[in-house]
């Protein structure tokens, strides 16, 4: 983990956030539930696939701070090289849009969870997106 140098109010414990807000919506009602979760260093599927989780257990009071991350610390800690502004920027289009795309592609009475008869959900009401885009193939 990279070392936050110089950062005197840096929290070194900060829980993941999508765990956190998941742990938050069943202990409250009425306030909206928002994670930060950048763009840089995840793949829109796994970031699409939390959300889509936070959001009924919550009860539709899930939302996203969309942010970029430019940290040479934040890189590091991924793996990754440092990326400049305006290609994070233009990756992070792409990835709201195939976010987006995944979201819509379940119709809204595709899952069925019916036990007895053993039936999950129903395929014809899932579309794969098929998204070939600059930075992402889903």
């Amino acid at each position: 983990m990279a070392l936050f140098k110089g950062m005197r109010y840096h929290p070194h414990m900060a829980f993941e956030s999508i765990t956190h807000l998941s742990a938050l919506a069943v202990s409250t009602e009425r306030i909206g539930l928002i994670a930060t979760a950048s763009t840089t260093h995840h793949e829109p599927y796994n970031l699409a696939r939390q959300f889509a989780s936070l959001d009924p257990i919550s009860n539709r009071r899930a939302g996203w701070n969309v942010v970029t991350a430019g940290s040479r610390e934040e890189a590091d800690n991924f793996g990754h090289r440092r990326v400049d502004h305006d290609a994070r920027y233009v990756r992070a289009a792409e990835f709201i849009q195939v976010a987006r795309q995944l979201w819509d592609s379940w119709d809204d009475h595709a899952l069925v969870i019916d036990q007895s008869a053993g039936t999950w959900g129903r395929g014809d009401l899932v579309n794969p997106i098929k998204h070939v885009g600059d930075h992402f193939q889903v």
